[in-house]
């Protein structure tokens, strides 16, 4: 049974944090991590080691926790892009979703969000319709989108 309390965002620059502080959360009740493809602020692999230790601890199942990554465009990646940047968009999109199923320790995630719009609506689509096929391929449930200030930029 999926937990209905808070998600918990792991944003943590400390290594050994997030994965600590994901464990502790589930455990209070938390019901899913908000965290991204970003490395230069989160670190999915320990999120990933933590969901492993509460089931294998705990009994705490994957499908016990709401998982929510997000794709963050290379400008606002750090040092260490976790893909190609120099990949078309809709491959920046597939690789950028491997590497947090890889950290994650999953085959799927509850959602995938757009880590806030790109800088025109037409390559704000075009990120979308990416993100659509990772639905269509079985890697993503739904979608969504961060740090939205202006819906008009969508009419």
């Amino acid at each position: 049974m999926r937990r209905s309390h808070p998600d918990i965002h792991p944003y943590s620059p400390l290594p050994g944090d997030a994965g600590v502080t994901v464990g502790a959360a589930v455990l209070a009740g938390f019901g899913g991590v908000d965290t991204a493809c970003q490395p230069q602020h989160y670190r999915e692999d320990l999120v990933g080691e933590a969901l492993r230790t509460l089931k294998i601890e705990h009994g705490i199942g994957r499908e016990e926790v709401w998982l929510q990554p997000k794709f963050t465009p290379a400008q606002h990646q750090g040092a260490d892009v976790p893909y190609d940047p120099t990949a078309p968009l809709s491959d920046q999109i597939a690789q950028s979703v491997q590497v947090s199923l890889k950290n994650l320790q999953v085959v799927r995630v509850d959602a995938l969000l757009l880590h806030g719009p790109l800088e025109t609506h037409e390559r704000t689509m075009e990120a979308w319709r990416a993100m659509e096929r990772q639905v269509e391929l079985g890697f993503v449930t739904q979608l969504g989108i961060s740090h939205l200030h202006d819906v008009r930029r969508f009419e």
